[in-house]
């Protein structure tokens, strides 16, 4: 598939994060996935693209900042071949990241 003609839509649909401080480490303990009918995540093979990305990459893909908190709300963005995890990238992004909060008052998502 090709990336290049793709537009990167930001969904913010429920997914959230539950984390845990080991020694200097922030580690994902679970990804929660809304597990509606409509969802946009269950793509290609997967259940859930984005608990796939984060659980096989952790927060690598993630593209915001925001305080740590023990659950943290998210926003995710997906392009490439979603029949292939080689082929596809994405992101996720803390809703209370303060670039993105504030960009997100401007859309409808």
């Amino acid at each position: 598939m090709n990336t290049e003609t793709q537009e990167m839509i930001w969904h913010k649909d429920g997914h959230s994060i539950s984390l845990t401080l080991h020694r200097n480490e922030v580690v994902i303990k679970s990804v929660h996935c809304p597990s509606c009918e409509e969802r946009k995540c269950r793509v290609g093979r997967f259940e859930c693209i984005v608990k796939y990305f984060l659980e096989t990459y952790g927060l690598d893909c993630n593209v915001g900042t925001c305080e740590c908190a023990s659950v943290l709300q998210l926003a995710w963005s997906a392009l490439g071949d979603f029949e292939d995890p080689e082929g596809c990238q994405v992101w996720v992004i803390p809703v209370d990241d303060e670039a993105f909060a504030a960009w997100l008052i401007t859309q409808a998502i």
